[in-house]
């Protein structure tokens, strides 16, 4: 449990503005009715987080009984077991449904140049008030900015997530790029084979 969820939800709030952050305890029962029109009839709720972050607790609580199995967090390293293997839609009395998922370490990108401009359109906008057009951000004389860092304007934090997602982003581009490259020279290699010479008919027999 946080020791204080207000002030994290405020630093969360920092890095992401504009996305409700909304502290929830599934063991005392609070802050669940905040979250009560996300599961609301028609909607479904999905849960996305580490082992041991209480997605099935949560569950449990919105759905006022036991339909998910919990586990306690490992005592050696602080770390949760997999407790829910796979996706599970559980429907919410006199509402709509939870996706339960397992725990993920990871969350990649598939293609998120648009998305990412949605998500930092604070940052997209400061960048308008640069200099440069194509500005980096990197030392560039009158940059707007670096500007809003230093005065703190825009928080680090923030700023370190813009950057970091921005490589990520930059280097799944590429990657489609090669695996698009190669389909297109394997179709090619494809389509000699296919114009080359016909294969004879198999021999009385089969061999």
């Amino acid at each position: 449990l946080a020791a204080d969820p207000a002030a994290l939800a405020r630093q969360l709030g920092a890095v992401a503005p504009g996305v409700p952050v909304l502290p929830v305890s599934a063991e005392h029962g609070v802050g669940l009715d905040p979250l009560r029109p996300f599961v609301a009839a028609g909607r479904t709720l999905g849960l996305l987080g580490p082992s041991g972050a209480g997605k099935s607790s949560l569950v449990n609580a919105l759905a006022g009984a036991v339909v998910m199995p919990t586990q306690a967090i490992r005592r050696v390293d602080g770390k949760g077991r997999h407790t829910t293997t796979w996706r599970s839609v559980v429907p919410i009395p006199h509402g709509g449904a939870v996706v339960d998922t397992p725990g993920v370490r990871a969350v990649g990108l598939l293609d998120g140049s648009a998305g990412l401009d949605r998500a930092f359109a604070d940052i997209v906008e400061l960048a308008t008030g640069c200099r440069y057009a194509d500005c980096a951000h990197d030392g560039e004389p009158a940059c707007a900015v670096r500007e809003a860092l230093e005065c703190g304007e825009l928080p680090a934090r923030r700023w370190e997530s813009w950057r970091r997602l921005q490589r990520e982003v930059a280097f799944e581009s590429r990657r489609r790029e090669v695996r698009l490259a190669a389909e297109r020279r394997g179709g090619r290699r494809g389509g000699r084979r296919r114009t080359g010479r016909p294969v004879p008919p198999p021999s009385p027999g089969g061999f």
